[in-house]
């Protein structure tokens, strides 16, 4: 990565999503499956941001062809936010009896041990 001097914003949301995606290790079943929708809401901000960046880019000198990438490159963001949807509704099937099991837990169930189970 280049110098403080010289880093872009873009740069810096990047090493930002390296730390936070690189050192997360979710404690328990529920942290880990939150996964997926807060993934759909950073695609989405993606596709949103990209599409943004493009249509302000529009009466720029910037070539048609690279708004259009960066459009293209919004679509992708976008599929990936569905992908990520999907996948938490999968999740939410697979793992709906440790789910309700968690949210409503048998007479006299350690939540704390039971979680740290998962």
């Amino acid at each position: 990565m280049t110098d403080a001097a010289t880093t872009t914003p873009i740069q810096s949301a990047t090493e930002a999503m390296r730390e936070v995606l690189g050192g997360y290790d979710p404690q328990n079943l529920m942290s880990a499956l939150q996964v997926f929708p807060d993934l759909a809401e950073h695609y989405d901000g993606m596709a949103e941001n990209l599409t943004a960046l493009a249509a302000r880019l529009d009466e720029s000198p910037v070539h048609e062809t690279l708004r259009e990438s960066l459009r293209e490159q919004a679509g992708v963001f976008g599929g990936l936010a569905d992908q990520a949807r999907e996948a938490h509704a999968q999740a939410q099937s697979l793992h709906e009896d440790d789910i309700r099991r968690i949210n409503e837990p048998r007479t006299g169930e350690n939540m704390a041990d039971f979680e740290a189970h998962q």
